[in-house]
This record gives structure tokens, C-alpha cells and sequence, in this order.
């Protein structure tokens, strides 16, 4: 049990929520153009899964002149394996209260390595999400709870909320996974 308490505290010592934010906000600027703004910072969360949480966040569209999303909540689970040593690597995504404007998202790709987490993400949830599909449009799509799962070249979804099976379509049609 004294083993697991010092594990759990080097672990909180290591981390670094500025710098985390800064190489968040830098990667989506030099990776994609995009202006990554956090309002409620980052913190280390260890239970039940180990995530960077960022709270209260907006993505800019590429280029920044267009918002792409907000959200209330983004946890980025983490691997436990980079937590005491090496770079923290990022195996999926929650986004709680997410608002986004899907035709400012420009091109989704797999991993990305860069700053200090390695973003390899097999798995998005979406939690109380709103997707709306262009700019002046009035089409909302709502979802209550979806998980969008990779592998290799095949996307699949599962969840429940008002178009569903719309999501699975345009996953499958537009979502390219593997190297940008």
C-alpha cells in the first residue's frame, strides 16, 4: 500500500498542467492551425482512469477564423505506462458539452506526437454533444452518449441520441485514420 501512495504521489509531482496546456495550445497551432483556448485549465486526474482533464475549452476552425467546437469537459486517457517515465501517451478522448460546427473541422488524423503527450487516440465518447453541419444551418444533430471507435481503416459507433445512425454514416464517409 506504501508503494502505491508514493507511485500516486511522484506521479502528481511529475505533472505539469501549464506546460501540458502550452504544448496543447502550441500542437493545435503548428499541427493544424488551430487556436486551442482553455478557460479552466488542466489538471491530472488518476481515478477511475488516468486523464489530463481540461476544462472549459474552445478549437478554433484551421486557420482560427472560424470557431470549430466548445466544450465543458475533455478528458485525454492516458496509458498508465508513460505516467513515471517517457511521454504520456493518449489512447481516447470524452468530450462532455460539446458544441461544434462539424464543416469548420477540416481533416481528423490518428496519431500525432509532438509536445508533451503522444496523442494515438483508438476511441472518442461523446457526452451531451451538438453537432451542427455548417455555418447558418439550422440541422442539429444531439447526442446524448456515442463512442466512435478506430481500427486500422474501420470506424464503428454505438451510443443514443437524436441521429445516430447519421453520425456512423458521416464517420465512415469522412474520418480519415492513420497519419496526417
Amino acid at each position: 500500500a506504501v508503494l502505491i501512495v508514493v507511485a500516486l504521489s511522484i506521479i502528481q509531482l511529475r505533472f505539469d498542467g501549464a506546460e501540458v496546456e502550452r504544448g496543447l495550445a502550441r500542437l493545435a497551432e503548428e499541427n493544424s492551425q488551430r487556436i486551442l483556448r482553455l478557460e479552466g485549465g488542466v489538471r491530472l486526474a488518476l481515478f477511475p482512469r488516468s486523464a489530463v482533464v481540461l476544462e472549459r475549452g474552445t478549437l478554433s476552425g484551421p486557420g482560427g477564423a472560424m470557431a470549430f467546437a466548445a466544450f465543458d469537459e475533455a478528458r485525454l486517457n492516458l496509458a498508465w505506462g508513460g505516467l513515471l517515465g517517457g511521454p504520456q501517451q493518449v489512447t481516447g478522448v470524452v468530450l462532455r458539452g460539446l458544441r461544434a460546427e462539424v464543416a469548420a473541422a477540416g481533416a481528423i488524423a490518428g496519431a500525432v506526437e509532438g509536445g508533451p503527450l503522444l496523442l494515438d487516440i483508438n476511441e472518442v465518447t461523446l457526452e451531451r454533444a451538438d453537432l451542427r453541419f455548417g455555418p447558418g444551418d439550422d440541422s442539429l444533430l444531439h447526442l446524448d452518449r456515442a463512442i466512435v471507435r478506430f481500427a486500422g481503416g474501420a470506424v464503428d459507433v454505438e451510443g443514443s441520441g437524436a441521429g445516430l445512425g447519421l453520425l456512423g454514416a458521416l464517420g465512415a464517409a469522412h474520418l480519415r485514420v492513420g497519419p496526417g
